[in-house]
Protein backbone atom coordinates (compact mmCIF):
# COMPACT_ATOMS: atom_id res chain seq x y z
CA UNK A 1 0.00 0.00 0.00
CA UNK A 2 1.15 3.58 -1.08
CA UNK A 3 1.11 5.72 2.21
CA UNK A 4 1.83 9.70 2.28
CA UNK A 5 3.23 12.00 5.01
CA UNK A 6 1.10 14.78 6.27
CA UNK A 7 3.75 16.96 4.80
CA UNK A 8 3.11 15.46 1.39
CA UNK A 9 0.20 18.01 1.23
CA UNK A 10 1.71 21.22 1.57
CA UNK A 11 3.20 21.91 -1.95
CA UNK A 12 -1.08 21.44 -2.65
CA UNK A 13 -1.81 23.75 0.06
CA UNK A 14 0.62 26.29 -1.03
CA UNK A 15 -0.16 26.14 -4.62
CA UNK A 16 -4.07 26.77 -3.54
CA UNK A 17 -2.78 29.56 -1.39
CA UNK A 18 -4.41 27.40 2.31
CA UNK A 19 -3.17 29.56 4.70
CA UNK A 20 -6.18 28.54 7.62
CA UNK A 21 -7.79 25.44 8.16
CA UNK A 22 -9.96 23.93 10.55
CA UNK A 23 -8.81 19.85 10.76
CA UNK A 24 -10.67 17.24 11.11
CA UNK A 25 -8.54 13.92 11.70
CA UNK A 26 -10.25 10.46 11.51
CA UNK A 27 -7.09 7.98 11.19
CA UNK A 28 -8.14 5.08 14.36
CA UNK A 29 -5.41 5.56 16.55
CA UNK A 30 -2.53 6.56 14.42
CA UNK A 31 -2.29 10.00 15.15
CA UNK A 32 1.21 9.83 16.13
CA UNK A 33 1.99 9.21 12.44
CA UNK A 34 0.69 12.47 11.69
CA UNK A 35 2.49 14.21 14.38
CA UNK A 36 5.44 12.93 13.30
CA UNK A 37 4.98 13.65 9.66
CA UNK A 38 2.95 17.17 10.02
CA UNK A 39 5.44 19.44 11.60
CA UNK A 40 6.12 21.60 8.14
CA UNK A 41 2.33 21.72 7.41
CA UNK A 42 1.65 22.94 10.74
CA UNK A 43 4.18 26.04 10.81
CA UNK A 44 2.63 26.93 7.27
CA UNK A 45 -0.90 26.68 7.64
CA UNK A 46 -2.43 28.53 10.67
CA UNK A 47 -4.67 25.37 12.18
CA UNK A 48 -6.10 27.03 15.17
CA UNK A 49 -8.84 24.20 15.81
CA UNK A 50 -8.31 20.08 15.44
CA UNK A 51 -11.04 17.28 16.05
CA UNK A 52 -10.26 14.07 16.68
CA UNK A 53 -10.56 11.27 19.39
CA UNK A 54 -9.00 11.33 22.03
CA UNK A 55 -9.86 7.43 23.69
CA UNK A 56 -7.22 5.76 24.83
CA UNK A 57 -7.52 2.27 22.59
CA UNK A 58 -5.39 -0.56 22.57
CA UNK A 59 -2.18 -0.82 24.24
CA UNK A 60 0.13 0.18 21.51
CA UNK A 61 -1.85 3.15 21.01
CA UNK A 62 -1.45 4.29 24.68
CA UNK A 63 2.42 4.02 24.10
CA UNK A 64 1.68 6.67 21.00
CA UNK A 65 -0.63 9.26 22.33
CA UNK A 66 2.59 10.59 24.34
CA UNK A 67 3.89 11.74 21.07
CA UNK A 68 0.62 13.17 20.45
CA UNK A 69 0.55 15.41 23.43
CA UNK A 70 3.77 16.45 22.72
CA UNK A 71 3.15 18.10 19.45
CA UNK A 72 0.57 19.87 20.24
CA UNK A 73 1.19 20.93 23.37
CA UNK A 74 4.15 22.44 21.69
CA UNK A 75 2.31 24.39 19.32
CA UNK A 76 0.06 26.01 21.93
CA UNK A 77 -3.00 23.85 21.86
CA UNK A 78 -5.03 23.39 24.27
CA UNK A 79 -6.51 19.82 24.80
CA UNK A 80 -10.58 19.37 25.52
CA UNK A 81 -13.50 17.22 25.86
CA UNK A 82 -16.52 17.29 23.59
CA UNK A 83 -18.26 20.21 24.96
CA UNK A 84 -15.27 22.12 25.04
CA UNK A 85 -14.20 20.62 29.04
Amino acid sequence: VRTMRFDDILPILKEKNVRNAIMKVDIQWAEAFLCQTGSETFDYVNIPVVLMEWDKGPPYNRERMPIVVKFFQGRKYVPTADLCR
